[in-house]
Order: structure tokens, then sequence, then C-alpha cells
């Protein structure tokens, strides 16, 4: 598999050395499949978390790579970007299961919610930041919040992050159908 992987990106990369050829490429989308029922471009069978990623150089586009595949690119900016989009499959994956959305260390993390805002799940002014913030002081606070803070949280949660994962539930199930 691993041969078929790095014969596969070379083939559809300008340069035709690994080391080179993997710096060619970017991730452009990312799907989970709960099902596990897609097949890596290197063969690999029963992969959740498929990626699409495209040549910068020549537009080629290799789909569905899974993030095994991308980790042996050994480029730490992908690997920190399919950690965030696992996160956020996770969180959307548990969103779609239960309907709740809790700040939680199992589902969140400061990078998470600084994805989340530069989305522009917060808006676009001046609270969008203060907000932000907020969300990050609160998944570090290490005592209970209070209240109104409980309900702030409440708030960001079902009126700022809901709706974004929906977006993300529904362009999950429109790649499913086609």
């Amino acid at each position: 598999m691993e041969y078929e992987l790095i014969s596969t990106v070379i083939n559809m990369s300008n340069n035709k050395e690994w080391y080179l050829a993997v710096h060619e490429w970017n991730i452009i989308g990312f799907y989970d499949d709960e099902e596990c029922e897609s097949e890596c471009v290197c063969g690999k069978k029963g992969i959740r978390y498929l990626y699409k990623i495209v040549n910068r150089y020549n537009k080629n586009i290799l789909y569905p790579i899974g993030s095994s595949c991308i980790r042996k690119f050994a480029r730490e900016d992908m690997n920190e970007d399919i950690s965030l989009y696992e996160q956020l499959l996770r969180l959307t994956s548990e969103y779609s299961r239960t309907g709740k959305v809790l700040l939680d260390s199992e589902f969140f993390s400061r990078r998470l919610i600084n994805y989340f805002y530069d989305k522009g799940c917060f808006g676009n002014n001046d609270n969008a930041e203060k907000n932000r913030d907020f969300l990050i002081n609160m998944f570090n606070k290490r005592n209970q919040p209070t209240e109104n803070q409980e309900k702030y949280i409440w708030s960001l949660l079902n009126k700022n992050i809901k709706p974004y994962l929906d977006k993300v539930i529904k362009e999950n199930k429109v790649r499913k159908n086609n």
C-alpha cells in the first residue's frame, strides 16, 4: 500500500522525487465516512476520515486519501490540519448523534475554537473576538463557570457553533449521495 501511495503521488506531481513531491500538495476537503466504506488512493479499505488534496502546481486532485497516508508526507502543517479536521469531525459526529454541543475537552481545543473564529462563526464584528476569547477562557477554566457564564457558553455554542456543524453535516450527506 505504501508503494501504491508513493507511486500515485509522484505520478500526479511535477517533482518526481518523493521528498519534493509531497510539498506540492494541500488539503482542500475533509469528510467523515462513519460506515468506513471508502478506499484510499493507496488501496487501503475501510477508511473513516477522507481527505481531498490538490497539487498547487498542476491542479491534480487525489481523493479519497486517508489520514495515515497524509501523515506519510511528513509535513507538520498537514499533520496539524488533519488533527484539527478529525477533531471537528468527531465533534460533528457527536452533535449529530446527541443533538448537543458541550464545551468539553474531549471534543474542543483552543485550536478548534480559533478555527470556528476564522470561519466566521462568531460574526464579523467587535464581539466576534470577545466571544472567541470568552470561550477559550471558559475552556481553560479550572473551576466551574458561574450560572451566567454557563448561559453565555450555551448561547455561543447553540447560536454560533451549531449552525456551522449543521453545514458540515449537510456537506457530508451531499458527498455521500454523489
